[in-house]
């Protein structure tokens, strides 16, 4: 019976696992074609030029931000991991919603490692308050 229970609870593991990291494909795709060139595949930015997203403490601090980021852009100076990096950010102003969602969630869950999974209702929230966030 333990042996069984065992195998059961492993199986679903697996599944929930799996599950979790396909969730993520299409963000991983349409972050790899937006965003990768210049904040790299890792994360890790490019030394002085771009900021790291990988653990970096300004997107933890606004996240609700990062549809509005993607979206429109990034302009000024801001300070990441101690550092800063005053280079402009051009947006993405063509892509979907559906797509921002992706990108937002495969950042969240690879590079800040938080899998609350964002919806589409909350983009279009965080978008209709861009104007608080680009001004």
């Amino acid at each position: 019976m333990n042996r069984l229970l065992l195998i059961i609870f492993t199986v679903l593991l697996i599944s929930i696992v799996s599950c979790s990291t396909k969730g993520f494909k299409r963000g991983k795709i349409l972050y790899d074609a937006y965003c990768s060139d210049c904040h790299m595949n890792d994360g890790s930015g490019l030394e002085g030029l771009f900021p790291p997203i990988d653990n970096s403490d300004y997107l933890k601090t606004h996240k609700l931000d990062l549809a509005c980021i993607i979206h429109y852009g990034l302009e000024g100076k801001i300070k990441v991991n101690g550092k800063e990096y005053s280079q402009k950010m051009n947006g993405f102003p063509k892509i979907t919603e559906s797509d921002i969602a992706n990108i937002v969630n495969y950042i969240n869950y690879k590079f800040l490692g938080d899998e609350e999974y964002v919806n589409i209702k909350e983009i279009k929230e965080m978008l209709s308050n861009c104007d608080e966030v680009i001004e």
